[in-house]
């Protein structure tokens, strides 16, 4: 099988609304502005062992409400959704991928995964969505997921509503 090469990576993190409309709803809800949380995702790509791309984003959500992402490279797409759910006080955070390889001209690899990871607010976990490569030639994408509480974690003008 090929491996995977992100050259190009264009459209990293798309995301579906501003953080306008999340403040307004938020100040509207307080219920909802109580149960908030907002899930930080450092993204670090890398090709033959060398950083080629680094971002960090962060989206307001409420449990049980997805927070996607789509990454987009030259023969490489993902879509993740990262679900946050609370039980009896635990996180529990799983995560839906989809992931489409072109392999040639006439043939495309499809891959879809879940896992689902508990975790504690503050906690950062890793998510390698195409697995670890024993190669150093290979290509890699990491992602460092943080959940805080709304207004405890990072500032909230950077986060935006999902």
């Amino acid at each position: 099988m090929n491996k995977p090469v992100f050259f190009c990576l264009a459209g990293l993190l798309l995301w579906n609304s501003g953080l306008f409309a999340q403040e307004l709803l938020l100040e509207e809800l307080p219920a909802l502005k109580d149960k908030a949380i907002v899930l930080k995702i450092d993204t670090k790509v890398e090709e033959n062992s060398k950083a080629v791309m680094n971002t960090s984003s962060s989206k307001i959500t409420i449990p049980g409400r997805a927070v996607s992402i789509k990454l987009v490279g030259e023969n490489l797409i993902i879509e993740i959704q990262f679900t946050p759910y609370l039980r009896s006080g635990k996180y529990t955070l799983v995560a839906q991928s989809q992931i489409w390889i072109k392999i040639s001209e006439k043939e495309v690899s499809y891959k879809t995964t879940n896992h689902s990871m508990s975790m504690d607010l503050g906690e950062q976990i890793l998510y390698l969505p195409l697995g670890t490569a024993s190669d150093s030639n290979t290509s890699r994408i990491e992602l460092l997921l943080t959940l805080y509480r709304y207004g405890e974690g990072p500032p909230a003008e950077e986060a935006e509503n999902q």
